[in-house]
């Protein structure tokens, strides 16, 4: 599949975070034999805060410690600043780049949210680097299903404790009804998660 052909261009595992409001799921992907498979995966159902992303990092970083690591944040609205400042400190800069994602129904107006990855970017007053690389990115129902379809063409089931087949039908049917999952449900962040990992290895 192409998929896989794109993904045999990579020689370290990749990690996808989705960070949701109460919820962080973290999901890491590697190749072995020509195949994607699920190296690791954790989650932590409290409030996001620099040691949450810290102990979840830590606990799934592999020994090759090239790991690339691709965040999406699902933030709610009048939080942005807080939670994507923690996600810049959290991780280990030379492990980190970074897809931040705003809830479509949340979005800031154009405006705001240049100004707001203008001064991630920059060094902050504390000394340390901005981040690197930073794409405003939405999800959306597109968002979604394209992360649904990268993780069953490569074979993968969502992580979670219950049937593959009830966390996708759950997918399926936000994106029919053109609404979003709800931030409790960590099996679909399970899912965006490894999408995101996918889309990192691809690119």
């Amino acid at each position: 599949m192409e998929i896989l052909s794109r993904f045999t261009l990579w020689r370290r595992s990749l990690l996808g975070v989705a960070c949701l409001p109460q919820a962080v799921c973290m999901v890491q992907l590697s190749r072995s034999q020509g195949h994607i498979q699920v190296l690791a995966h954790a989650s932590c159902h409290h409030e996001v805060t620099p040691e949450t992303l810290r102990q979840l990092f830590n606990t799934l970083q592999s020994s090759n410690r090239r790991v690339s690591c691709r965040v999406a944040l699902a933030i709610p609205e009048g939080r942005v600043f807080k939670h994507t400042l923690t996600l810049s400190h959290a991780i280990p800069r030379r492990h980190l780049r970074a897809l931040v994602a705003l809830e479509a129904q949340h979005l800031l107006s154009e405006e705001t949210a240049q100004w707001h990855l203008d001064y991630l970017l920059s060094p902050p007053v504390s000394g340390r680097s901005g981040l690197r690389e930073l794409t405003w990115w939405a999800i959306t129902e597109e968002t979604l299903q394209a992360c649904t379809a990268d993780v069953m063409a490569a074979g993968l089931l969502p992580v979670a404790l219950e049937p593959a087949s009830s966390a996708l039908a759950r997918v399926a049917s936000a994106i029919q009804n053109k609404r979003l999952l709800p931030a409790w449900d960590l099996p679909a962040g399970f899912l965006l998660a490894a999408g995101l990992a996918l889309r990192g290895m691809t690119e």
